[in-house]
């Protein structure tokens, strides 16, 4: 947090509504844990197609999708002609691409997003349009010099 302030990106502030689907009383559960103990959760969730799937206690993905436009919505009124950057998970940014392109709420897995990868979605009123996805060329930049390999999706 520190250093995004000092590197004048601040202030940083954090957005619970931005946080990763609560997968309620599995939360933090091993995924072969989860497969191995909840096999008919595990599959029907794999499978995509149920917007009103939920881990038990947790949210569903409609209530998720809803929790994350909400959210950028919020930001979006308080700094309606700025530039935003989220930090955030790959569920929230699946949800918000998935809304952008009309993709259920469900379908979670269509817009996976590596590790410290770049979505940019520009804004207008409640729609969004996608401009970048999945960037991460700045891995390359950054380990060239070190002499350490990324990956790049």
């Amino acid at each position: 947090r520190r250093v995004l302030e000092q590197a004048g990106l601040g202030p940083v502030r954090m957005y619970p509504g931005l946080q990763e689907i609560d997968c309620g009383r599995l939360d933090g559960m091993p995924l072969d844990q989860v497969q191995r103990f909840h096999p008919e959760l595990w599959q029907a969730n794999q499978r995509q197609a149920d917007c009103e799937f939920r881990w038990p206690g947790g949210e569903s993905y409609s209530e998720f999708r809803c929790r994350c436009l909400t959210a950028v919505g919020t930001l979006t009124r308080k700094h309606p002609h700025g530039r935003i950057a989220l930090v955030t998970h790959a569920g929230v940014i699946s949800q918000l691409l998935g809304f952008v392109t009309d993709a259920s709420p469900a379908q979670w897995g269509r817009y996976r997003v590596g590790n410290t990868a770049l979505t940019e979605i520009d804004w207008e009123g409640s729609r969004g349009r996608l401009v970048r996805f999945d960037d991460r060329h700045h891995l390359q930049a950054a380990t060239s010099a070190s002499g350490v390999s990324a990956g790049t999706g």
